[in-house]
């Protein structure tokens, strides 16, 4: 409760400090023609910084932010000792760490995620120096300490924190070329073995740049490149195809596939099957130890680190546990709370060991080949086996791949459990209703935001109406995955960059298909106002109640249309590969593009 109330203050401080700095960003609102504001495409942390302590001096006659800093400061100090205090047990009991969450910081550090993260290629060594002195002297302004921070940030606060520590030290590109059914397996068969082990030569950040092929058979041959036989590549690289590789590695690790013909041997074994109890999966505890084995688990523990770094989610349920040993690493312990949270059947079975008459309980010892054990060393012995020592090759692997890419102590630094680490590197439950503005922040084309601003309330009136299974299948489109991110974390930018000259330019936008470019979070449109108005020979400036009504109506219908059916098809096929039967549809893509990424990213 205290934490709580603590959280409340600093957001009551900063919240309205946020909200000038949102309101004045938001290419949503339709401006005046005269203002030339910036949109979060431009956004730099400076710009946010300035509005900060303008808005401070503004609303709370401070004269310079010093004072609300110093607030700010204070209050933190205060919630990391109640924390602190929080986490000894009797305490932390039932503690849920998310009552320590401030939202307005997480706010904020959703703002920085935008500025730091829009880009998706490597960044220069000046470039990284910089972008960490700016994230300096911002927190140093506002009164933000690490140690005082930490307690209050999310799990992806955090690992936006985590990246931005490890990164500026440098980051090095990694590339692979993949099959989708086979991701993962593809994947190892690529990757260097020094990748997947500590080399002081070599950053630990390695931002990952995926290329899909055609699912047919062709084995990995030298140098990330297929052999003869595979022909199409999937065009694009970014943010979208990585949040895909990452999620499809962690699918197919998860399912060992069978042959489907003679001529296509089959994946290698499962690295993890799912543990019915647990309602997560865990290791493989049937196939024997072997070289690729090995390899694999060294490659997923990797895996596991770059996403971080990658600003990435796995997407499947791995167990606390297991985080816990990545984190505690040689000082790991497993208790038998921790069996109880990871399989509530196996710890009742040895919980039930307590009750066994003497003579049951040395008939079991026997069996089992435990002669004179205790009661209790049985049982410390037995959760051993089932958390740790009966899976110390798998996890020693896992350990080795994972501690190849993160520094440790900087999990210590910023306060990450072992539940903050599963949040961050499997993703966290998924809203039932969401808001596609509130979840991104858009970025608008200057033309939506005045002359074709009828365009955007389409367009904002067909994402609100339209259902949920609708809405996850337009982020997919997007931005590749279906997984949303946490709110205000990514950008959506909405263009409109096709150009009409002549009447039969209109004409044959009204037949296109929106495109989106999932490298960095772009959706397309054909200018469907415009057009319209044009080829009924309208002039928008001069229109009656009754005809504006009209066009409005007919752009809405033919947005939801064409919106749809992009979304709904852009997992099956390249737009710009189909020919349809519809006649007033037409695909005027870019050649060799997808209807999913451009050519350039």
């Amino acid at each position: 409760a205290r934490g709580r109330a603590i959280c409340t203050c600093v957001d009551a401080v900063l919240d309205p400090l946020l909200d000038v700095v949102d309101a004045h960003f938001d290419s949503t609102k339709h401006r005046g023609d005269d203002e030339q504001a910036l949109t979060w495409q431009d956004v730099q942390v400076e710009h946010i910084s300035h509005h900060i302590n303008k808005a401070a001096t503004s609303l709370y006659k401070t004269g310079d932010f010093r004072p609300v800093a110093e607030v700010l400061n204070n209050l933190l100090e205060v919630l990391h000792d109640v924390w602190h205090a929080a986490l000894k047990p009797p305490a932390m009991a039932g503690l849920s760490l998310a009552c320590f969450q401030s939202n307005a910081l997480n706010r904020l550090m959703g703002m920085l995620s935008v500025v730091f993260c829009r880009r998706v290629t490597l960044e220069s060594a000046s470039a990284l120096q910089y972008r960490a002195a700016q994230l300096t002297g911002l927190f140093n302004a506002l009164g933000l300490r690490d140690r005082y921070l930490a307690p209050a940030l999310s799990p992806s606060s955090k690992a936006l924190m985590l990246y931005m520590e490890t990164s500026k030290e440098g980051e090095c590109k990694t590339s692979f070329q993949v099959r989708r059914a086979h991701a993962f397996w593809d994947a190892v068969e690529q990757a260097e073995d020094s990748l997947m082990r500590r080399d002081p030569s070599r950053p630990l950040c390695s931002k990952v740049f995926p290329t899909f092929v055609q699912d047919t058979w062709s084995t990995p041959s030298v140098g990330n490149r297929y052999a003869a036989g595979v022909v199409e590549l999937e065009q694009g690289e970014g943010h979208g195809p990585r949040k895909e590789f990452f999620s499809l590695s962690a699918d197919s690790a998860c399912s060992g596939s069978a042959s489907v013909t003679a001529s296509i041997p089959p994946s290698p074994p499962a690295l993890f099957h799912f543990n019915r109890a647990s309602g997560k999966f865990w290791f493989n505890l049937v196939s024997a130890r072997s070289e690729k084995m090995d390899r694999g688990y060294r490659f997923f523990g990797w895996l596991i680190g770059q996403a971080i770094n990658n600003r990435c989610t796995l997407g499947i349920g791995l167990p606390e546990v297991l985080f816990r040993k990545l984190l505690e690493g040689p000082n790991f312990c497993p208790t038998m709370q921790m069996l109880q949270d990871f399989d509530p059947e196996s710890a009742k079975s040895l919980d039930n060991i307590r009750g066994l008459s003497e003579r049951e309980f040395h008939g079991l010892l026997e069996m089992e080949g435990c002669q004179g054990l205790s009661r209790k060393e049985y049982i410390n012995k037995s959760i051993a086996d089932l958390l740790s020592d009966g899976v110390q090759w798998q996890m020693e692997a896992l350990e080795e791949g994972f501690v190849a890419c993160v520094e440790r102590q900087l999990f210590r630094t910023w306060a990450v459990t072992p539940r903050c680490l599963m949040d961050m590197v499997c993703g966290t439950d998924q809203e039932e209703s969401f808001n596609i503005r509130e979840v991104f922040r858009i970025a608008l084309d200057e033309e939506l935001s005045t002359t074709s601003s009828e365009l955007a309330d389409s367009l904002w009136r067909v994402l609100d109406f339209w259902p949920i299974d609708m809405k996850r299948k337009f982020v997919q489109f997007v931005t590749g995955s279906d997984r949303l991110p946490l709110k205000g974390t990514e950008l959506l930018r909405i263009e409109v960059p096709f150009v009409a000259v002549s009447q039969r330019d209109h004409q044959r936008h009204l037949g296109m298909l929106p495109q989106a470019h999932t490298c960095e979070n772009v959706l397309e449109l054909p200018n469907y106002w415009e057009a319209q108005a044009s080829v009924e020979q309208m002039d928008v400036e001069d229109l009656s109640a009754e005809d504006l009504a009209s066009l409005r109506t007919k752009v809405y219908r033919l947005l939801e249309e064409r919106l749809r059916l992009a979304v709904t098809q852009c997992d099956s096929y390249g737009l710009d590969e189909l020919t349809l039967n519809t006649p007033d549809v037409q695909i005027l893509s870019k050649p060799g593009s997808r209807s999913w990424s451009s050519p350039n990213g």
